[in-house]
């Protein structure tokens, strides 16, 4: 029973009586040391090598002081930042060579376990002291909290926007699949939205069932990306030769919001900005800031030198990047709309940029098979790995930093923020093209070139549920 405790009562109320009631403590995280969990976890798996009579490298796991001294190059192990600890590097696979050699990873709830030491200062018992490091905390280990949120809903409605008045619209159908060009997931519902003929497809993934359909009868969407809240959908297409547009809509009532025609062929890539009133438009090797209210152009930005085939804006608007067939990627400033920076390393067309909800981060993929991330300011490199023999062909990121990527080996692969693959889905049965993270409940869906849509529950092997988008039944 609820019991209504006024102000003048609580003034009554003795110490001793209110002492009685204490707010309830927070459990306290058990601490992770040296000695009652690194250390047996090390002579498990390392001191084969690593031991106390000639350990290779000079470097000693067996004791503490001799851990945290390092080896022949140096220190190993950096308190409070994993993604600057060699040790944690190798041992997770980010970088090579991969310890234990030529052996499987070591099983993730031991790599936790190693993360939560370093993070927590490398605790030699439980009545230690951290330690700590003058080194400037690495931007990939501080992962924080989304720029953008759904608008809170009424009570007990779920997180992000669902179509709830949606025109009722058939799905077009054909006898035999196309490849899956453009799809896209909401980060903060379970909705995933993938090119249709002539529309936009809108699947529920919890459902498992179509949850709506846009039409789109300016041609084909070759691109689809929802809004950093959630709230807007966009598809970028056209036809080919003929003529290209980019049309946005609300998420919950299915209305055009805007449809903005550009050239004689189709748009392979655009953004929207944040605010909803800035669309950056890849036009041939030239990028076309346009008004979503009017249309107007109000700037162009010359700094490709090939065709313009993925983009994206950051969570909070101050940043664009944009990349092409060339390998070349730029990254700009919306502020004034200056040219901050070329990304050098790309070798192939670009072929997602997925920023890190936070802002702080931008990951690029690239048809040269390479994944490479990017601090948001200033674009100075951080990581860069092979994720996909023969190329990668699409790239997502989730809430809390963790990437997706999905190639022309025909594989779904998800990496954390060193560049450690994480789990492997496939092979599948034609080149997956196309990835999206599912914001609720956090589950990976992807699209091929036979035209079939997959989604994974992201602790099981075999997909959830599979669709045929535009096909029909069978």
């Amino acid at each position: 029973m609820y019991v209504r405790i006024t102000t003048l009562a609580l003034l009554l109320a003795s110490p001793a009586v209110l002492a009685k009631d204490p707010a309830p403590a927070k459990p306290k995280t058990p601490k992770v040391t040296f000695r009652d969990h690194i250390g047996p976890l090390f002579r498990r798996r390392c001191t084969g090598c690593h031991g106390s009579g000639q350990p290779k490298a000079d470097l000693d796991l067996s004791r503490y002081v001799s851990a945290i001294a390092g080896g022949s190059s140096g220190e190993v192990l950096v308190p409070g930042d994993p993604l600057q600890s060699r040790l944690y590097l190798l041992v997770s696979h980010a970088e090579e060579p991969h310890m234990p050699p030529k052996r499987p990873r070591v099983p993730a709830a031991e790599l936790k376990l190693i993360r939560q030491w370093i993070d927590g200062g490398l605790l030699a018992t439980a009545t230690s002291r951290p330690r700590t490091s003058r080194r400037p905390r690495s931007v990939l280990s501080r992962v924080g909290p989304p720029l953008r949120r759904p608008v809170p809903g009424g009570k007990g409605a779920q997180p992000g926007a669902r179509p709830t008045g949606w025109p009722s619209v058939a799905m077009q159908t054909a006898s035999r699949g196309r490849a899956v060009v453009a799809l896209a997931a909401s980060p903060w519902s379970s909705l995933v939205a993938v090119g249709g003929l002539g529309q936009v497809l809108v699947y529920d993934a919890v459902s498992k069932k179509l949850a709506g359909v846009l039409p789109f009868p300016e041609g084909r969407p070759h691109q689809l990306a929802f809004s950093a809240d959630g709230e807007v959908i966009w598809a970028s297409g056209g036809q080919a030769g003929v003529s290209g547009v980019v049309v946005g809509w609300t998420v919950r009532t299915g209305k055009r919001l805007f449809a903005v025609a550009d050239g004689e062929d189709v748009v392979l890539a655009a953004a929207l900005d944040p605010s909803g009133k800035q669309l950056a438009i890849g036009s041939n090797r030239v990028v076309r800031i346009v008004e979503t209210p009017s249309g107007r152009t109000i700037r162009r930005l010359a700094g490709h030198t090939n065709w313009i085939v993925s983009m994206g804006f950051s969570p909070d608007g101050q940043r664009l990047i944009t990349g092409d067939r060339g390998g070349g990627l730029v990254l700009w400033e919306t502020r004034q709309w200056d040219r901050v920076s070329a990304l050098p390393g790309h070798r192939g067309p670009v072929t997602g940029i997925a920023w890190r909800p936070d802002g702080r981060v931008v990951a690029s993929a690239s048809q040269d098979g390479t994944v490479r991330q990017w601090e948001a300011a200033g674009g100075r490199p951080l990581r860069n790995w092979m994720a996909h023999e023969g190329g990668v062909m699409g790239i997502a990121c989730r809430a809390d930093g963790q990437l997706a990527t999905v190639g022309r080996d025909r594989l779904a692969r998800t990496w954390n923020q060193a560049g450690a693959e994480q789990k492997q889905r496939g092979p599948l049965t034609d080149i997956a093209t196309r990835v999206g993270m599912v914001g609720v409940p956090g589950w990976l869906v992807v699209g091929d070139w036979s035209g079939t849509v997959r989604l994974w529950r992201e602790s099981d092997p075999t997909p959830l549920a599979t669709w045929h988008p535009g096909v029909a039944s069978r």
